[in-house]
C-alpha cells in the first residue's frame, strides 16, 4: 500500500501499483500524485493493474505528458471525492493524445491543456462526479465506447467534443446545460428525468433514456430517439430539426401539447413512433417528415398536424399505422405516398403538390372523418377511401381514382367529373352533377338512398341495391346508365317515377324497382351478344324502351303499366309457357322484331295494333284481349298463338274480311277460344274464326257471330245458348 497520507508526490515519469499493489489517497484533498512531469515531453503513464482495488477517495491525480492511463480508477466518491485531471500544461508545445484504455469508475474528471491536447478514451467508463472541458482540448473516442457521467459537465467556449465514435451519457439534471464550446458526440444520450437540453449545439444524435425537454430550437445531424417506459420526448413549444431517424422504443411517448402550434419536430428521415403504448400527447403542433412514416400507437389529436414534404423526387414514401387514427395530414412532397395499413384520419387530408396517394394493397381502407382536398395535377388511387365529412369530394381538383370510393355519412358531396372507379353508399346521397363511374355502383343498409338529382350518372359495370337500399328517380333529367348487370334487390320499393335507366347488361334481379310516372327502363346494349336476361319478383315495370342489338330474355311474369316500345330488330320477352306479359299501355315494335310470351295480355284498347315486327306465342300460350274499351283482335300472318281470350268485362272484334284460325291444323288439340265472364266478341260478316280446339264460353259472356264461326269440337249445349247469330259450324280444321 502507498499511502500519500495528505502529501504530494511529482513524478516526471509514470506510475503502476502492480501484483496486487495498492495506490491509497483517503487522508485528505491534499493528496496530490502528479504523473508525467517531465519537462522535456517525456511520457507518463498511470497504470493501477493490481489485484486488488486501489482506495482513491480524495485528492488529486493530475496526469499529464504524452501518456497511456491504463486501468485508472479514482474511487466512487462523486463530486466531494478524488479528481483526475488531464493536462498538458507547462510542456513544450505539441500534439499530444492521452489514452484511457481499461474501464474504470472514477469521479471527477477535469481536462485542461492547449490546443494540441486530446483525450481519447478506448473503453467504457463512469464518472460518478462532474466532468470539466477547460482551454482548447479535444475529447473523443475511436470506437462506440460509452463515457458515463452522473455529474455536471461543463465545457469552455474553446474545447471541442466530437467524432464519430463517442457515447456521452448524462446521469445529472443539469444536461448539456454547462456546455458552451463545440458539443457534437456521436451520441448524447440523456439518463435522468428534466437533464437540460442546451439549444444551439452541433448535435449528431440525442437518445432520451428518460423524459427530457428542449428549452430552445434544436438542430441534430442525426437521429433522436427515446426509450423505455416513461419516456416523454417534449418538443417544449420549439423547433427541433433531425435529419436522421425520429424513433420511440420500449413504450416511450413524444408530448407536443404547447398551445398556438408552437411546437415543431422537423424528421428529413424515418419517423416511427412504434412506441408499445398508445400516444395521445401530441394535441398540438406541426410534424413535418420526408421519409417514411411508421406511425404505430401514436394517436395524434387536437390541431396537430403531419405534414410530409420530401422536396426530391425519389423512392415511395411508406406512410403506415397499425393501431390507431391519425389527426391532419399536409402531403407537401415531391414523392409519392402510399398508406401501407388500413388508416384513419380524424381530421383534414390535404394533398398540396402535384404528386399521388395511393395504397400498396387494393384492399387497404383510409377512413377520412374531416375533408379531403387536393390540388391540380395530384393523383388519389387504389384501395378504399370512406368519406364522411360533408365536403365529400367537393375540394378535389386532381385524379380521383381509389378502386372504391365509399360515402358512410349522408349528406356528402359527390363532385361530379372525377375519375372514380366504384362507389359504395352506407348512407343516403345525391350526386350533384353528371357523374361517370369505370366499375360498380353498390348501396346497402335499410335506409340508404340513392338519389339521382335530375343528373346523368354511367356505371361502367354492376349497379346493385341492397339489405334496403333503394333508388331515388324523380326528375326526368334523372339518367342511370348501366353498362353492367342491374340489381335492384334492395328489400324496399325504390321511388322512380321520372328519368330513365338504361342497361346494357342484364336485369337480374329487378326486385323492388317498382318505376312509375314518366320513368322509362332502356334496353340499350350497342353489342350483339347474348340475351339480355330481365327478372323480378315485383312483377311491375313501367315504360320500356328496347334499343339493344341483344335479345331481351323476360325471366318472370311481368307487368308494364306504361308504354313498350322495341325499336331495333331484335326479339323481346320469353316462350315460356309460365309467364304472363300484361302491356297495360300501348305497346309498339319495328319490323323485324319479335315479341314473345307464354302469356300476352293487352289491356290497352290498341293491343297489338302498333306491333309491326312478330308476335310469337308458344303452342299453348294464350293471347289475352283485356279492356272494357273496344280492341280489335289481332290476324296478321306475322302473330302466331293458337289461344284467344277475351278477358272478363273485356271486348273485342274481329276485323272485316279477316280470317282467323286457333291451332296449326287437323288432329291438333291446340286452339282454344276464351270468352270470360261479362266479356263480348263480335264476328263481323265478312270474318271468319276457326277454333282447332274447342269454344268456351263463361256466363255472362257471349258471341255475336255475323260471319263465320268454326270449331273442330262440337260446342256445348251451354255454350251455344251464349253465341247469338249463326250457329257455329263443326268441321274440321282445314
Amino acid at each position: 500500500v502507498l499511502d500519500l497520507g495528505g502529501k504530494r508526490m511529482r513524478l516526471s515519469g509514470g506510475f503502476a501499483a502492480n501484483t496486487n499493489a495498492i495506490l491509497k489517497m483517503v487522508t485528505s484533498k491534499s493528496d496530490t500524485l502528479i504523473v508525467g512531469d517531465g519537462t522535456a515531453g517525456a511520457s507518463g503513464y498511470m497504470s493501477l493493474n493490481s489485484g486488488q482495488n486501489s482506495i482513491l477517495d480524495s485528492g488529486t491525480v493530475i496526469l499529464r505528458g504524452n501518456t497511456n492511463l491504463t486501468n485508472v480508477s479514482t474511487g466512487t466518491g462523486g463530486t466531494q471525492g478524488s479528481t483526475l485531471v488531464l493536462t498538458d500544461s507547462g510542456l513544450a508545445a505539441g500534439t499530444r493524445t492521452f489514452t484511457l484504455n481499461s474501464p474504470a469508475t472514477l469521479n471527477n474528471v477535469v481536462v485542461r491543456g492547449s490546443s494540441g491536447l486530446t483525450v481519447q478514451y478506448q473503453n467504457n467508463f463512469t464518472l460518478n462526479g462532474l466532468f470539466d472541458l477547460r482551454d482548447v482540448t479535444r475529447f473523443t473516442s475511436n470506437y462506440l465506447y460509452i463515457w458515463h457521467v452522473n455529474g455536471p459537465i461543463t465545457t469552455a467556449p474553446t474545447s471541442v467534443v466530437n467524432g464519430i465514435y463517442p457515447y456521452i451519457e448524462i446521469g445529472n439534471a443539469t444536461g448539456t446545460g454547462g456546455v458552451q464550446g463545440v458539443w457534437s458526440p456521436y451520441v448524447t444520450r440523456y439518463m435522468v428525468p428534466g437533464a437540460t437540453i442546451r439549444p444551439g449545439l452541433a448535435y449528431q444524435n440525442i437518445e432520451c433514456n428518460a423524459s427530457c425537454a428542449f428549452s430552445g430550437n434544436t438542430a441534430l445531424t442525426g437521429y433522436l430517439s427515446g426509450t423505455g417506459a416513461g419516456t416523454t420526448i417534449n418538443t417544449g413549444g420549439r423547433t427541433v430539426n433531425v435529419a436522421g431517424l425520429f424513433q420511440l422504443l420500449a413504450s416511450a411517448t413524444l408530448q407536443m401539447t404547447a398551445p398556438l402550434n408552437a411546437d415543431t419536430l422537423l424528421v428529413a428521415g424515418d419517423f416511427k413512433p412504434d412506441n408499445g403504448t398508445t400516444n395521445s400527447n401530441v394535441t398540438a403542433g406541426v410534424i413535418r417528415v420526408r421519409g417514411d412514416v411508421v406511425g404505430n400507437r401514436l394517436n395524434p389529436g387536437g390541431t396537430s398536424k403531419i405534414i410530409l414534404d420530401s422536396l426530391a423526387s425519389g423512392a415511395v414514401q411508406y406512410f403506415y399505422t397499425n393501431t390507431t387514427p391519425f389527426n391532419k395530414l399536409l402531403v407537401n412532397t415531391n414523392r409519392t405516398v402510399q398508406l401501407a395499413s388500413i388508416m384513419t384520419f380524424n381530421d383534414s387530408v390535404v394533398i398540396g403538390t402535384p404528386t399521388t396517394l395511393t395504397t400498396n394493397y387494393n384492399g387497404y381502407v383510409a377512413t377520412l372523418i374531416g375533408p379531403i382536398s387536393s390540388v391540380a395535377g395530384s393523383t388519389v388511387t387504389k384501395g378504399v377511401f370512406l368519406l364522411s365529412h360533408a365536403s365529400g369530394t367537393a375540394n378535389i381538383n386532381g385524379v380521383w381514382s381509389p378502386d372504391i370510393t365509399r360515402w358512410v355519412s349522408p349528406g356528402v358531396t359527390i363532385k361530379p367529373g372525377l375519375a372514380y372507379v366504384n362507389m359504395e353508399f352506407n348512407a343516403s346521397n345525391a350526386f350533384s352533377g353528371p357523374t361517370a363511374l369505370s366499375g360498380y355502383l353498390y348501396a346497402t343498409g335499410s335506409g340508404t338512398v340513392v338519389t339521382m338529382g335530375g343528373n346523368k350518372v354511367t356505371v361502367g359495370d354492376l349497379f346493385q341495391l341492397v339489405t334496403g337500399a333503394t333508388l331515388s328517380m324523380t326528375n326526368n333529367l334523372d339518367t342511370l346508365k348501366v353498362s353492367g348487370t342491374f340489381n335492384s334487390d334492395g328489400g324496399v320499393n325504390s321511388v322512380a317515377t321520372a328519368g330513365a335507366i338504361r342497361v346494357r347488361g342484364d336485369v337480374q334481379s329487378a326486385y323492388r324497382l317498382n318505376p312509375t310516372g314518366t320513368s322509362t327502363f332502356f334496353f340499350d346494349s350497342l353489342v350483339s351478344a347474348s340475351p339480355q336476361t330481365v327478372y323480378t319478383n315485383v312483377g311491375q315495370f313501367n315504360r320500356v324502351h328496347v334499343v339493344t342489338n341483344r335479345a331481351v330474355s323476360v325471366n318472370s311474369t311481368m307487368t308494364f303499366t306504361d308504354s313498350v316500345v322495341i325499336d331495333t330488330p331484335t326479339s323481346f320477352g320469353n316462350s315460356y309457357t309460365g309467364y304472363t306479359f300484361t302491356f297495360a299501355a300501348p305497346v309498339k315494335s319495328v319490323t323485324g322484331s319479335t315479341l314473345l310470351g307464354g302469356n300476352v295480355r293487352f289491356q290497352d284498347p290498341s293491343g297489338a295494333a302498333n306491333l309491326l315486327g312478330g308476335l310469337d306465342l308458344t303452342s299453348t300460350g294464350e293471347l289475352q284481349l283485356a279492356s272494357a274499351s273496344p280492341m280489335t283482335v289481332p290476324v296478321a300472318s306475322r302473330f302466331a298463338y293458337y289461344y284467344l281470350r277475351i278477358a272478363a268485362s273485356s271486348q273485342a272484334t274481329m276485323p272485316l274480311g279477316a280470317t282467323l284460325q286457333l291451332g296449326p291444323g287437323i288432329g291438333s288439340t291446340t286452339g282454344i277460344l276464351y270468352v270470360d265472364v261479362g266479356a263480348t266478341l263480335t264476328i263481323p260478316s265478312t270474318s271468319t274464326l276457326l277454333v282447332c280446339n274447342t269454344i268456351s264460353i263463361t256466363s255472362p259472356g257471349s258471341i255475336s257471330n255475323f260471319g263465320v264461326l268454326k270449331s273442330r269440337l262440337a260446342p256445348s249445349a251451354a255454350t251455344l245458348l251464349l253465341i247469338a247469330g249463326a250457329s257455329p259450324i263443326t268441321l274440321p280444321c282445314p
